[in-house]
């Protein structure tokens, strides 16, 4: 946000006076809703765990049984921890939904201000979208201005780029950016930087399409691997499942609509797969899982639904 501040204070002062009164409003939103969304990523302790909530955020998720498993020990918070939690070791607290600890905001993005910063990428990514159109707008009139418009008069239709071959048009925008030094080293900036925040943006677009988080992608990622080694194994139908963990351990009722029966085992090991190890499992009821599509995620209801949920903020 330091770099956005300081392409602020250079670009305004300068650009204010040209810009119409549409544009000067644009400006203003623009500007506004990256530092609002901001202090709300920053300031937000709602996804913090606390003795005060734990009951509460037990219940938000069920627990899948392949990523998350009840019963699990936070040994730092001294406290169970609820599906899809993680403790954060900068933050020294256990976060609900945790997405991923975030340098820039120096706040840990979980349950309750993951929508803030999916809003402040994207208003981030638009206010840089803007800025680039922007200084192109005010270079162009400077051009159009200086070689037209006082050359052929002020009701002339014609661009200045007309009749020039891009070698000429190349060097009169170098002419224009020199000469005009605060827009058009802004403009360069948000013209560089702009693919940076939209890719941001689309990557959490793509972790909310496929129901996970940062932290939880990792997880499946590390799943996907022990797969395709042939180390994961599913329990049958027919097998029935014993409880690992206590009754006082016993999963909370979920307002989540989707539970999981799926019961799943990695037999890492340091020996490479052999197959009397596959029938050895066969015969005690379970069956090597060959491919990721046999293992369901609960936390994707589909897109839509995958939406409205960052929106729930407690």
């Amino acid at each position: 946000m330091a770099v956005v501040i300081i392409a602020e204070i250079l670009f305004v002062p300068t650009a204010w006076p040209r810009l119409s009164s549409s544009h000067r409003l644009a400006a203003v939103i623009a500007i506004a809703i990256p530092f609002i969304t901001t202090y709300q990523s920053v300031s937000s302790t709602s996804s913090v765990i606390t003795e005060d909530n734990l009951n509460s955020q037990l219940r938000h998720y069920p627990y899948d049984h392949v990523l998350f498993h009840p019963g699990k020990m936070c040994r730092t918070c001294q406290m169970v921890k609820p599906a899809r939690s993680k403790h954060c070791r900068i933050c020294k607290v256990c976060v609900a939904k945790q997405d991923h600890h975030c340098i820039w905001v120096m706040n840990c993005l979980g349950r309750g201000n993951y929508v803030y910063f999916i809003g402040m990428i994207l208003s981030l990514a638009i206010l840089l979208s803007y800025g680039t159109y922007l200084c192109y707008l005010l270079l162009d009139d400077t051009l159009q201005d200086v070689l037209v418009r006082r050359s052929a008069g002020m009701e002339t239709r014609s661009h200045w780029t007309v009749g020039r071959t891009y070698m000429q048009r190349f060097d009169l925008w170098t002419w224009a950016f020199t000469g005009d030094v605060r827009i058009g080293s802004v403009g360069l900036l948000a013209l560089f930087t702009a693919p940076l925040a939209w890719g941001l943006f689309l990557y959490h677009v793509c972790l909310i399409w496929a129901g996970t988080t940062t932290n939880e992608s990792f997880k499946w990622e590390e799943w996907k691997e022990d797969v395709a080694d042939g180390f994961v194994y599913k329990a049958g139908s027919a097998k029935p499942i014993e409880r690992q963990f206590s009754d006082v351990d016993a999963e909370p009722q979920s307002f989540w609509p989707l539970s999981s029966s799926q019961r799943l085992v990695n037999k890492v090991s340091q020996q490479p797969w052999r197959r009397e190890d596959d029938l050895d499992m066969q015969r005690t009821g379970w069956t090597r899982v060959l491919s990721m599509k046999e293992v369901d995620n609960i936390y994707d209801l589909g897109f839509m639904n995958n939406l409205r949920d960052i929106f729930h903020t407690s």
